[in-house]
């Protein structure tokens, strides 16, 4: 092979594709049992997703005529990432849990800016997962506009916590899709 450019990117690819099971063993790692801290492991799984994200910038800057190859590869890892995490309990945040309370509030008639999770008005809206919720003593401090959606998913009336990450998880996965769009458009790598 004359184009030494061509020679790197297998290995690269190689490289690139390790970093990615990398990154998806260092955010499985992040798995915590109930009430555990966080600690060095977090701490740990978040260096390695940096390492791998940095990894891929270089690797798509430094070969630009590979720069689609790479993307695809980086889609690809991004995707399983997020259907990895879609797999595991939802650890890292109890926010989840607050927008299903703020939602259940809205559809009782309850504006959830006035009552705090806390209140002894809202009890009668108290379910088992009332107790994961943060800040209990705080009304929500979310805008208006992600109140409509918690209300909407909220009235759905199955499993909430799969509803609302199933919802967020396609958000996420449109996001992906409108940046690759905005690069193709742009004839960016």
């Amino acid at each position: 092979m004359d184009d030494p450019e061509r020679e790197i990117t297998p290995i690269a690819g190689f490289l690139l594709c390790l970093l990615g099971l990398v990154l998806a063993g260092g955010i499985w790692a992040l798995q915590t049992p109930e009430n555990a801290p966080w600690g060095s492991l977090f701490v740990a799984g978040q260096a390695v997703a940096f390492g791998a994200y940095a990894a891929a910038l270089i690797l798509v800057r430094c070969r630009p005529k590979a720069a689609s190859i790479w993307l695809i590869l980086i889609l690809v890892i991004a995707v399983g990432l997020r259907v990895e995490a879609f797999l595991r309990s939802p650890d890292l945040s109890t926010d989840l849990y607050r927008y299903i309370w703020d939602g259940r509030v809205i559809n009782a008639g309850i504006n959830p800016y006035l009552y705090a999770p806390s209140d002894p008005q809202l009890e009668s809206l108290r379910d088992p997962l009332w107790r994961y919720i943060n800040f209990k003593h705080i009304s929500t401090i979310y805008p208006p506009t992600a109140q409509i959606l918690f209300a909407v998913l909220a009235r759905m009336n199955v499993d909430p916590v799969n509803t609302f990450r199933l919802i967020f998880l396609l958000f996420d996965l449109a996001t992906v899709v409108v940046l690759w769009r905005l690069l193709l458009q742009f004839q960016l790598p």
